[in-house]
């Protein structure tokens, strides 16, 4: 009998010596550079990401700042619409999330959850740190430029509903 793996493909989540693609960073540098010589959005494409060098009086936490107000504004108004519906046509019973074999995708509700990392001088997850309060994403963001180190900080948003294949991302 021949043992076959489920997975045909294998799956990595590393590229050895290829710095711009495994520095967060220099990824999103190079993902700008690049969506900005193809005329495109580069967030149409990957997470809505702000890289924030000094602190809370740097123009990017600014831009930032105004993003997560108007997500939370989103969020709210999706909940209030959604409560409407509800009350209007009651389901029976609950929706399942759709499932087509190797294809998942969750109907887990909207939430303005952010990933904070530091910009440099660290992987394997290290000093990575997950908020939805503004007031913490301050703290974290004003932490990261106080330190003797003083680091630059990715504020990334957290894809809530992420398509799957075979449930992984």
């Amino acid at each position: 009998m021949v043992q076959v793996d489920k997975l045909d493909t294998k799956l990595y989540n590393k590229c050895e010596d290829n710095f711009h693609m495994a520095n967060k960073k220099a990824l999103l540098l190079n993902m700008r550079n690049y969506y900005d010589a193809l005329g495109q959005d580069v967030f149409d494409n990957l997470p809505v990401t702000f890289h924030i060098k000094n602190g809370l009086d740097d123009p990017e936490f600014t831009r930032f700042k105004a993003y997560y107000d108007q997500e939370d504004e989103n969020i709210k108004n999706k909940k209030a619409l959604k409560a409407k519906k509800k009350l209007m046509s009651p389901e029976t019973s609950p929706k399942r999330p759709e499932e087509n074999g190797e294809f998942y995708q969750s109907n887990a509700p909207m939430r303005n959850i952010w990933i904070l990392k530091p910009g440099e001088n660290t992987n394997c997850g290290n000093g990575i740190q997950v908020a939805r309060d503004f007031n913490e994403i301050v703290e974290i963001v004003t932490e990261s430029s106080k330190s003797n180190k003083r680091r630059t900080c990715i504020v990334q948003k957290y894809i809530h509903n992420p398509m799957l294949i075979h449930r992984r991302k």
